[in-house]
């Protein structure tokens, strides 16, 4: 076959590629290309009767028949570790242990691990771990019920997961969608939002989406049916609703993000043929928005959902942009939920998604996209105590920022030169460096961030007043507080990090009224 041809030709099943396919895979290879990073690749029934499959199966060890599973000749190449932590939620390290250590016996892991290679269950040495599902729970007249995840989402968990939520709600799958052992007492506590909180109403959405995709029906369905360019109008208003996050104010996100993700899920049902790509796309980003948002909010549970369909929307439109950046998001989640080892893990995932983007991908977003999960790999790895990786994804990112030579937020996604000189004092305060991390302040020029992105310029103020308060300077904290404030007054309000710093100053406060003012705003005088 000459050069022409086979550059015509997918290069995994031969198949001729499509006209307007820059890539060298075809549409359903490279959508399994994609899959495999984040589940195992299906195997017929004969896969389990081949002779690696047996030994491996009688040895009765977990890690042998994953060794066996990833490195078959049915898979064409042998599948890396690296792969097949997306799989199982582990790290690499843990995977080789798992392959190489001796057997695992807790059944609960055991029936997971089988459960997401497919094992045939009369091939189990084992009996797996059943939970009874409850009767109520099926029970359609029962109101008070949790309400169940729509198919995505339901899919996306494993069998174990599903009988747990019906069993106890949303909030018991808590410690296994975290990555956490069931029963131990050192789960972080995950805050649910209480009514009155400002991200309630985008909370109950992206549980119900079916229920937002009702009252986008009943207010906005003959809008729908008599709009010729709906797809066009919805892209504009998430497209504002990107915007609106960057610049941190959560009260018109409050006010127009459930209805907004309403609509998208109508025209989504809505939508066929040529539209349906382009649904999914909207789907993606609007569920990205959905994500940051409960992030900030403190209600990972729910960030996680949204998160999970932003990833599972991009991916059946075939985005590997989109993908990478929504792996980011669910990388951020984990972070907040305090699982800084899974963080870790998906934000470099993110990373490597990029890999699989079209070569036609543009350059100046891959490398946006790059460089943000790199720093949130950083992030993570830094709270983790892990100063060597942390540095070493800072400095990775740092490149990526040398070749990019300016700020962008490409899919919501915020990096460049400032953003990586943001983390470098972001960095050191994590790591405990408070005095580092004010040696790395000056080299901080805000002024070359757009002013669009106010939520960046006011994060970094906070970490400046963090660094402050760590030694003691009381009054530099207040003013980086006060300055921040000023910037994105609901950023700085409603943070996390904020609410630390000023009771810190409160605590220490001689006679600054400023203080308790700032506290005020901040509802810490309750």
């Amino acid at each position: 076959m000459n050069a022409r041809a086979s550059a015509s030709n997918c290069r995994e099943c031969g198949r001729r590629l499509a006209r307007d396919n820059r890539d060298d895979l075809c549409a359903a290879c490279g959508r399994k290309a994609r899959d495999i990073l984040f589940r195992p690749p299906a195997v017929p029934a004969s896969f389990w009767e081949t002779p690696q499959m047996q030994e491996a199966l009688a040895a009765q060890h977990m890690g042998k028949v994953l060794h066996a599973f990833r490195t078959h000749h049915y898979h064409g190449r042998r599948i890396p570790q690296s792969v097949a932590c997306g799989w199982l939620y582990l790290t690499q390290t843990q995977i080789s242990r798992i392959e190489t250590g001796p057997p695992m016996h807790d059944l609960h892991r055991l029936t997971q691990v089988a459960h997401i290679l497919g094992i045939p269950a009369h091939l189990l040495w084992f009996a797996p771990s059943e939970e009874e599902e409850p009767q109520d729970a099926a029970d359609p007249t029962n109101t008070n019920a949790e309400p169940i995840p729509d198919d995505n989402v339901w899919q996306a968990m494993s069998a174990l997961l599903r009988r747990t939520f019906l069993k106890g709600g949303l909030a018991t799958v808590t410690p296994s969608l975290f990555g956490l052992e069931h029963g131990t007492s050192s789960a972080p506590r995950i805050p649910e939002p209480p009514p009155t909180s400002w991200a309630d109403a985008i909370y109950t959405t992206v549980l119900n989406p079916t229920d937002a995709a009702r009252q986008a029906a009943t207010t906005w369905g003959g809008e729908l049916s008599q709009q010729q360019n709906t797809l066009s109008v919805l892209r504009q208003a998430t497209a504002h609703a990107v915007r609106v996050s960057l610049a941190s104010d959560y009260g018109e996100l409050a006010e127009t993000l459930p209805l907004l993700i309403g609509k998208v899920e109508l025209a989504h049902i809505q939508a066929n043929g040529e539209g349906e790509p382009s649904a999914q796309q909207l789907s993606s980003d609007v569920y990205a928005v959905a994500g940051w948002t409960l992030i900030k909010a403190d209600s990972p549970i729910a960030a996680w959902l949204a998160a999970n369909r932003a990833i599972q929307a991009a991916e059946a439109a075939c985005d590997a942009l989109r993908a990478a950046a929504a792996t980011r998001c669910l990388a951020e989640v984990y972070m907040r939920a305090g699982n800084f080892e899974e963080a870790t893990r998906t934000a470099f995932l993110a990373a490597t998604y990029l890999d699989t983007a079209p070569r036609n991908a543009p350059r100046k977003t891959v490398l946006c996209l790059r460089g943000a999960a790199l720093l949130s790999a950083a992030a993570a790895s830094a709270r983790r105590e892990d100063r060597r990786e942390a540095h070493i994804a800072l400095k990775a990112a740092a490149a990526c920022a040398w070749e990019l030579a300016e700020d962008r937020a490409d899919f919501g996604t915020v990096f460049g030169p400032t953003n990586v000189a943001i983390h470098k004092v972001a960095i050191p305060i994590e790591l405990g460096n408070a005095r580092e991390a004010i040696e790395h302040v000056p080299e901080v020029n805000l002024a070359r961030m757009p002013r669009l992105l106010s939520e960046r310029r006011s994060r970094f103020l906070i970490d400046v007043a963090r660094s402050h308060a760590a030694l003691k300077s009381d009054s530099a904290a207040l003013a980086a507080l006060l300055e921040a404030e000023n910037i994105a007054p609901d950023e700085l309000r409603h943070h996390r990090l904020t609410h630390s710093v000023v009771r810190n100053l409160l605590a220490r406060e001689r006679r600054s009224s400023d203080v308790r003012a700032l506290a005020a705003r901040c509802n810490l005088l309750d």
